[in-house]
């Protein structure tokens, strides 16, 4: 037997390595590849002088290398687990001066020997890894080191009167010499220039007529739409959409015509040709201002404006919009383009800052518009609370934009007159572009909001589902929200290999102890967890139609029943998205522990109500539809909860009772087995009256109510002798509790009138005063009579002898 073992420890080992050989093997191959790179790449990047873009490249190559490296690293350490889980269950080494079996012994120095050979590979890729990681990083550092030093670096100062002179001979001088190249074009152009004229017509024809025909015709249709309702419905949802793609599709296609004409002249070549090149940013700028203008503002249809303001307000914004897109078109084209080479640092220093000021001063009225007053009649005729909370948040974000607008508009200029301009053009230009990308989205959210409206508008659905619908914008904002941000960190100067960087680490996770945690994992947990909820819910379902109704369990039982199923459904499912994922709770332990006791202290009412809502509804001692009364509470159980049980009172409120509430203290519970109840009716009548005919009328007064039982029969009880009256008690059993008051009602009602037709007396309190020494008190009436009357005598007013006259 112990030779099998060891025999089937060595067939292991050797599969195990068989694994594991074709991830060393190519581990071995590449092993010097990946140093010759990574030596090539240090020699390299210990240049001081080596190029941006060039150290791009080689980071890239590191990645390459690194990933490379990665991947076969996990491949080779996959072999390696087996191996140390054999050697672990052999037990530790056996303690100095101690010995063990000799065939443990052998299985240990086999197992042994082969977790050496298989990290070998593992440990050459991990070398090969941390040298490629340690050159990205260096790599990093410098990039960002020299992207603050560009930001910190003065240059020459656009004020300086040698500045302009220079700008202005670098522009004379250019000037001239495309001048004469395009003399030398326009007389070798030939019919060509015929082409470029008809090109040139058609491109300005819509600019400027079709162009305005058609955003004319839109805005009336609109116009009447909006005056229809708010909305405008399905028509006005179209008639937005026809105007926003027209603002973009025909002056784009009239704007590539003339560069198109442009290029065909054959004028425009040699030192120019980039310029015209660089025409194209000029016009997607100018293109995409123009849409956003139109689309965010609506000036002409103050209605359909995303940005609630007034039409003046709306029409300066449109204008600053438009000047801020020629802005950032010029920039791009004469500051970042390929005629940039042409100028001196002096001209584009001096045009950097003419820019920087025309933007600044439109930024500043793009804020001014923006945080100008509300007109009433501009905002949204909505609900009246909703209407506040909105206004309210809408004016504090309005008022952190604007205020952010204009501290940007006031910096850039001021670092740019300093000779601070690659830190101004920073500051400027990327708040233009993020302002334009935020607007797009803007768009985007109202598009499919107005879309969901228009499809509910006349809908006949349910309430419920339609405002689950009404939630397709925020959602469809937040995916937006969450593909803006890469974009965002590009705009403020993040490189494409950042966002990679942020890529790899969402794809494999986060490191937390032995546990890693992926975005991967995140989303597996979510769809795993999502179908065994909703298995869970038609389970449930099921149960409720077609199984439970058969059984002889009354309703209650039912809902319990179906609410253990559920909440059992909800844990498997929670178990299984664990499991799916990898996850390895058992390093959580000592964590779950320690959370325990506080759970233990601080959540000890939530635990007790949680596990008294769980015997609650196993024991079932109250069910839905019960009339109990739990402490000064009474009225009908409506739903029980894990936590809590909701209570209907009489008076229709409701009443959330702690589960607690219902295990530690006394609960009556009127309809718990039966709906059978008792009432007791106190009569009382006078003194003389016979008993025996009182009792016999009662009972036949409460045999004749159908809404008692016949059984147990009514009694009436004297139960004695009042102050005022000989009191009875009737005893009546009810059919149903919840009849009580009628009950009572009908048996008073007969009661009076049999008592009277009877000549039966209802006695009320009677009681009669007493007064001892009545001569006592006359004579002290007397005497503080005739002593007033003397006072009064003596004062000058009527004597003794008026008396009678006064009497």
């Amino acid at each position: 037997m112990p030779r099998f073992l060891a025999a089937l420890v060595l067939v292991l080992a050797t599969a195990a390595a068989a694994l594991a050989q074709s991830a060393g093997d190519e581990i071995a191959r590449l092993a010097p590849r990946w140093e010759e790179v990574s030596a090539r790449i240090e020699a390299q990047i210990a240049n001081p002088a080596i190029a941006s873009d060039v150290l791009e490249g080689l980071r890239a190559e590191a990645v390459a290398v690194r990933d490379e490296a990665r991947r076969l690293r996990d491949a080779a350490a996959e072999a390696v687990a087996p191996l140390r889980a054999q050697l672990d269950a052999l037990g530790p080494p056996p303690a100095e001066g101690a010995t063990e079996a000799p065939e443990i012994a052998e299985q240990r120095r086999q197992l042994s020997e082969a977790i050496a050979r298989a990290e070998v590979p593992v440990k050459t890729a991990e070398a090969a890894l941390r040298r490629a990681e340690a050159i990205i990083s260096s790599i990093d550092s410098t990039l960002r080191g020299r992207f603050r030093d560009e930001l910190l670096t003065i240059g020459p100062s656009p004020l300086s009167p040698g500045a302009w002179q220079a700008a202005a001979g670098d522009l004379m001088g250019r000037t001239q010499l495309e001048l004469r190249d395009a003399m030398a074009g326009a007389s070798r152009a030939g019919s060509a220039l015929w082409v470029a004229a008809a090109l040139a017509a058609l491109g300005l024809a819509l600019l400027i007529a079709v162009r305005g025909a058609v955003t004319r015709w839109f805005r009336a249709r609109l116009a009447r739409a909006m005056h229809g309702g708010r909305g405008g419905g399905l028509r006005g949802l179209l008639d937005g959409l026809g105007l926003m793609i027209s603002a973009a599709l025909i002056p784009g296609l009239g704007l590539v015509l003339i560069v198109l004409a442009v290029r065909t002249s054959g004028i425009v070549n040699g030192t120019a040709a980039p310029l015209i090149r660089d025409m194209g940013w000029l016009a997607i700028a100018m293109l995409g201002a123009y849409w956003l203008s139109e689309t965010l503002f609506g000036p002409d249809v103050p209605a359909r404006g995303l940005f609630p303001m007034g039409p003046d307000a709306a029409r300066r914004a449109r204008r600053a919009t438009l000047v801020l897109g020629v802005v950032l078109g010029l920039d791009l084209m004469l500051i970042r383009g390929e005629s940039a080479a042409w100028r001196s640092i002096e001209s584009l220093s001096v045009i950097s800052f003419v820019l920087i000021v025309l933007g600044s001063l439109s930024l500043w009225r793009l804020a001014g518009a923006i945080g100008a007053e509300v007109p009433a009649e501009a905002r949204d005729d909505c609900d009246e609370e909703e209407g506040e909370t909105g206004e309210a948040i809408g004016r504090v974000v309005r008022r952190l934009v604007v205020q952010a607008a204009r501290l940007v508009a006031i910096v850039a200029p001021v670092l740019a007159a300093v000779g601070l301009n690659a830190a101004a053009r920073f500051l400027l230009y990327p708040t233009l572009i993020s302002g334009a990308l935020f607007g797009a989205c803007v768009v985007l959210v109202a598009l499919v909001d107005e879309a969901v409206e228009a499809a509910l508008r006349d809908s006949s659905g349910p309430p419920r589902l339609n405002g689950r619908l009404r939630l397709i914008p925020v959602l469809f904002g937040f995916v937006l929200g969450i593909l803006a941000l890469p974009l965002l960190a590009l705009i403020w100067g993040a490189r494409e290999s950042d966002l990679d960087g942020i890529r790899a680490m969402l794809v494999e996770g986060i490191s937390i102890g032995e546990t890693r945690i992926s975005p991967v994992d995140f989303i597996v947990f979510v769809v795993i967890f999502s179908a065994g909820y909703l298995l869970t819910r038609l389970l449930q379902a099921l149960l409720r139609v077609t199984v439970l109704p058969q059984t002889s369990l009354d309703t209650g039982g039912q809902k319990a029943v179906a609410s253990i199923v559920g909440y059992l459904g909800i844990v498997l499912a929670a178990l299984a998205a664990i499991s799916a994922t990898g996850l390895d709770l058992s390093n959580l332990a000592i964590v779950a522990g320690a959370l325990s006791v506080g759970i233990g202290f601080g959540l000890q009412t939530v635990v007790s109500n949680f596990v008294s809502g769980l015997i609650l509804l196993i024991e079932r001692p109250i069910k839905e539809g019960d009339w109990v009364k739990v402490g000064e509470v009474e009225g009908t159980v409506r739903r029980i909860a894990v936590r809590a049980t909701e209570i209907q009172t009489f008076d229709r409120a409701v009443v959330t009772v702690p589960n607690a509430d219902f295990i530690t203290s006394t609960v009556m519970n009127r309809t718990h087995r039966s709906t059978t109840g008792r009432i007791i009716l106190k009569v009382g009548v006078a003194y003389g009256t016979d008993t025996r005919r009182v009792a016999q009328v009662l009972s036949e007064v409460a045999r004749g109510c159908d809404l008692l039982l016949p059984r147990p029969e009514p009694k009436v009880v004297f139960r004695g002798f009042g102050a005022d009256s000989l009191d009875f008690e009737l005893f009546c059993y009810l059919r149903d509790v919840t009849t009580m008051l009628d009950a009572t009602t009908f048996l008073n009602h007969a009661i009076a009138e049999r008592f009277r037709e009877e000549g039966i007396e209802i006695p009320f309190a009677q009681r009669d005063i007493h007064l001892r020494d009545l001569d006592r008190i006359a004579a002290l009436l007397r005497e503080l009579r005739d002593g007033g009357e003397g006072g009064r005598t003596a004062q000058g007013r009527p004597a003794a002898g008026d008396e009678g006259a006064r009497a």
